[in-house]
């Protein structure tokens, strides 16, 4: 299951914390902009809007057809100019 939140993630939170991270890479215009297409776009592969504080199952169905959705770019509007893009689509 995967919980939708607002803000940094499990991911990012702990880069907060670094006095050395002046300017957490989670925290830039960029990233909000790139969670809320990624948001429209598994909105859009489950038929409905998703919000914040929305809980996902991920069963194996789920994850089989987020796979194929994903390697077959249509959710993938939020991967453009994305430095991690490469390293994601390797993954699915």
């Amino acid at each position: 299951m995967f919980l939708l939140v607002s803000g940094p993630d499990d991911i990012c939170a702990p880069l907060l914390e670094l006095d050395e991270v002046r300017e957490p890479h989670c925290l830039r215009k960029s990233v909000s902009e790139r969670d809320h297409l990624a948001v429209n776009d598994i909105g859009r592969f489950l038929g409905y809007r998703i919000a914040e504080g929305e809980k996902i199952i991920l069963d194996f169905e789920f994850l089989h057809r987020m796979r194929q959705v994903f390697a077959s770019g249509q959710t993938r509007q939020a991967c453009i100019g994305c430095e991690w893009s490469e390293f994601c689509s390797l993954i699915a």
